[in-house]
């Protein structure tokens, strides 16, 4: 979850069931697993900023909570806790390109997304919602599924951690080309969360990537 300088995200959770209510926690960390105390909690500001905010949901109901719009950029992860099982979504108000949402992620060992470097270019968010160091394995493969031009890049996350780059961050190699096929990631240790966006360069360019999990090797 994003926020400052005129970014703003709304976490948005619903409660599927007809008959029970569901009771839960949401809680933002930024990188390195640190408390990112971003979220509006209902108070007057600027007290009115928590790292956690509790919430119970109705049967068939819903639950919103904002990060702050002014002050300066953070970026953090969000991680829900709850008594039962619920539908969420981020959406995501960045200021000269428009509103978008990517829906829950859960953990994963493993997964593969479509990626570009030229506009729209594929930015990433990954994290680890363990309590365990996890080490992620990334690695290019074209549209025909051959190796990518780059070898693979290594990264660790601490428990809690988590980044937000483009992939020409993650692959420095790649700044000035135009690759255009899918980024696999491979986690170890543990497990992983992420979303992809592809973003352009004028208003109204963004879109949600899928990011799928990746199969079982065949015996």
């Amino acid at each position: 979850m994003g926020a400052g300088q005129g970014l703003v995200s709304e976490l948005v959770l619903t409660n599927p069931s007809p008959d029970v209510p569901v009771a839960g926690s949401v809680r933002v960390t930024g990188a390195g697993g640190e408390p990112l105390p971003i979220l509006e909690d209902g108070a007057p500001a600027p007290a009115g900023l928590a790292q956690i905010v509790r919430f119970e949901i109705p049967p068939l109901g819903s639950f919103r909570v904002r990060t702050r719009e002014q002050g300066e950029l953070a970026a953090g992860a969000a991680t829900v806790v709850s008594n039962s099982r619920l539908g969420g979504v981020v959406r995501f108000e960045i200021p000269g390109l428009g509103v978008t949402g990517v829906p829950a992620s859960e953990g994963l060992r493993g997964f593969v997304t479509p990626v570009r470097t030229l506009p729209p270019r594929t930015g990433l968010a990954y994290f680890n919602p363990t309590e365990a160091e996890v080490v992620l394995t990334f690695s290019l493969r074209e549209e025909s599924g051959a190796p990518g031009p780059l070898p693979d890049v290594t990264e660790v996350l601490p428990p809690g951690g988590h980044a937000s780059l483009f992939l020409t961050d993650l692959f420095e190699g790649l700044a000035g080309s135009d690759f255009q096929g899918n980024l696999v990631a491979a986690a170890d240790g543990g497990e992983v969360a992420a979303v992809a966006l592809d973003l352009g360069s004028r208003a109204g360019q963004l879109v949600a990537l899928p990011v799928t999990p990746l199969a079982q090797r065949e015996p």
